[in-house]
């Protein structure tokens, strides 16, 4: 998988968005299919870009789908009933802060511990 963020960028190409899951352009474009609720725009020249929104629709897909081992038609029916929500994925920068986080929270706690 491509080591990039996209969290600065507004819109990926189908080509860039394939890359960052793994995934070929053509799952891309038949998951778009298959999935009402994935509407990238197109450019003029009729390009498909996918903004942020679109990119975690295609990560949740992508998890349930391989994961869960959820058939496309099942979880097509479990997001039109709307029990499927994207769910936001942590970058592992995030994940590191948060875990640098807990552990000077940990040491803050032992500190204070130690005082009582």
């Amino acid at each position: 998988m491509a080591k990039f963020d996209i969290s600065d960028q507004k819109y990926l190409r189908i080509g860039e968005v394939s890359r960052l899951l793994g995934i070929k352009p053509s799952v891309v474009r038949f998951w778009e299919s298959q999935f009402p609720q994935l509407k990238p725009k197109k450019t003029r020249r009729g390009q498909r870009i996918f903004n942020p929104e679109d990119v975690e629709l295609l990560k949740e897909i992508q998890r349930e789908l391989k994961e869960t081992g959820m058939t496309i038609e099942g979880l097509r029916k479990k997001m039109e009933k709307g029990e499927a929500e994207p769910q936001k994925s942590m970058s592992s920068i995030e994940r590191e802060q948060l875990l640098q986080i807990r552990n000077e929270l940990q040491a803050v706690l032992d500190y204070l511990k130690a005082g009582e």
